[in-house]
């Protein structure tokens, strides 16, 4: 098990480092519309019908 453990490290470390870039990259990268919904006091009415408003092909 730790031969094994040792032999995928590279590659482990690898996806980790890579997951966390992602990670960090697409925090601000959300839609002001996505965004506010986020919020704990979000408004109430749906995403789909604000997009159907702005005529967004859904």
């Amino acid at each position: 098990m730790v031969g094994g453990h040792l032999l995928f490290y590279p590659s482990n470390w690898l996806q980790e480092f890579t997951y966390n870039i992602a990670k960090r990259r697409s925090r601000n990268r959300w839609p002001q519309i996505v965004t506010e919904r986020l919020r704990a006091d979000g408004p109430m009415t749906r995403l789909i019908d604000l997009e159907r408003e702005r005529g967004l092909d859904v």
